[in-house]
């Protein structure tokens, strides 16, 4: 945890002056030993903390946890306009900013002013924002909008805590509401499960639905079209953002839903070989952004249980450097982010490049056990049991459907089965599934 001296704290209302885009934040009536904190930089309060000093301007994430323990940190955004001075109530009582999330009753006008001369002069207590990390935090959540924010049930200036693990919402957006009428608010995130990749695969128009073949193989390209069509108004660049969000939301209140939904985002993001061609831009900012928020993971993330998770993390990185450093365009992105996962977590010890782990094929197996986030309703469609090629190849950790794509892509990712007597069979099931898997919820396979 990051912390900040009183001393320090009871000079730092300079920082308005030495930054004249830079807001004031006040948070008055806290008490010592809260943990509080803004844009995942945390620290424990002294006894003289009355607000912030110089925050930029725009969208901020305020943490805040009771000395108690009794209760999770919850959390609030806020937006601060250049130069502008701020409030937020405090509820002494629980030890958390009030719930309305707002600015107290009555304080614009006079309050207002009186307050802005105080931060000027130093009669407030201001401690300033962390040194240095605005452009951290411009790192990490740089899309993330009132839009963004939005879409997940969340606005500005409303409380929110981490809701369980399992929150997501639909496609109809109902969930939100359902969300926030249970007491605490939470996050409802994009449904990008497999559930959610199937029912957009049926409903489809069939002039322009890809094979089954194509849409639910290791290339996601056609399944991130579809949802980003569907639930993001088309814009990959909104994808981002709730990459972001989710990512600084788990960070900031501890949130295991959103955690979830960081992995599926990432692994469909990374799963996009073919859109790399057409996007460079967007993918050699997903490297800095995997930078940016792994930065901030700690050394041991791959193997601790919460960030090891096997179908999601690992290979989706392995998968993206392999793809993207065959581009010209990405393939500086992809050493780099190589040579920072190299260097902090201690992966793919022994190759001093990316280029030496792809010669000995040191991340064909992660790659390859990349998930795809697809799968039908239940009992809707066929089971890999009726194509019995398949059976002596799938592995104890993977699911029909994660084999079958993997048997489909063995030339890629695979080496220890490129020339197997038994591989042409089993991919001949492998195709016989998909399609069947496409007839069962509702898509016809294409001639």
């Amino acid at each position: 945890m990051a912390s900040m001296s009183a001393a320090v704290a009871r000079g730092a209302a300079s920082a308005l002056a030495a930054r004249d885009d830079g807001a004031a934040l006040i948070v008055a009536g806290t008490a010592r030993g809260v943990e509080f904190g803004i844009d995942a930089f945390s620290w424990e309060l002294g006894p003289d903390f009355e607000g912030l000093a110089g925050v930029p301007p725009g969208l901020h994430l305020v943490t805040f946890a009771p000395r108690s323990q009794a209760a999770g940190r919850e959390a609030v955004w806020v937006s601060c306009a250049g130069g502008s001075v701020t409030a937020r109530g405090w509820d002494a009582a629980d030890e958390c900013v009030a719930h309305g999330g707002g600015e107290p009753p009555g304080f614009d006008g006079g309050p207002r002013a009186r307050a802005a001369a105080a931060a000027r002069t130093g009669a407030l207590r201001l401690a300033p924002y962390p040194d240095g990390h605005a452009s951290v935090w411009r790192g990490l959540g740089a899309r993330i909008t009132q839009a963004t924010l939005a879409r997940v049930a969340l606005e500005v200036d409303a409380v929110f805590g981490p809701g369980s693990a399992d929150e997501e919402g639909d496609p109809s957006g109902d969930g939100g509401r359902a969300a926030a009428a249970d007491g605490e608010r939470a996050a409802v995130w994009t449904r990008c499960d497999r559930g959610r990749f199937a029912r957009l695969y049926a409903d489809a128009p069939p002039a322009s639905r890809p094979s089954p073949t194509a849409f639910y193989g290791p290339d996601a390209t056609d399944r991130a079209a579809a949802l980003v069509a569907a639930a993001f108004g088309g814009d990959w660049s909104e994808l981002a953002g709730e990459l972001e969000l989710s990512f600084v939301i788990f960070l900031a209140v501890g949130s295991f839903g959103a955690l979830r939904q960081w992995q599926r985002l990432l692994a469909l993001a990374c799963g996009c070989d073919r859109a790399m061609d057409g996007a460079p831009g967007f993918f050699a900012d997903l490297c800095a952004l995997l930078e940016a928020q792994l930065a901030l993971a700690p050394p041991d993330f791959f193997e601790d249980p919460i960030g090891r998770d096997e179908t999601a993390l690992r290979p989706s990185l392995a998968a993206l450097l392999e793809a993207a450093v065959a581009r010209p365009a990405l393939a500086g992105p992809a050493r780099r982010l190589f040579d920072f996962s190299r260097r902090r977590f201690r992966l793919w010890r022994g190759f001093a490049t990316l280029d030496a782990a792809l010669a000995a094929g040191a991340l064909d197996a992660d790659a390859g056990a990349a998930p795809v986030e697809i799968a039908p309703d239940a009992g809707a469609a066929a089971t890999a049991s009726e194509y019995p090629a398949m059976k002596p190849f799938r592995s104890a950790a993977e699911d029909d459907l994660m084999c079958a794509t993997r048997l489909l892509d063995v030339g890629a990712h695979d080496a220890a089965l490129r020339g197997h007597p038994a591989l042409p069979a089993a991919q001949r099931d492998a195709r016989a599934f998909l399609e069947a898997l496409a007839a069962g919820i509702g898509g016809a396979p294409r001639a």
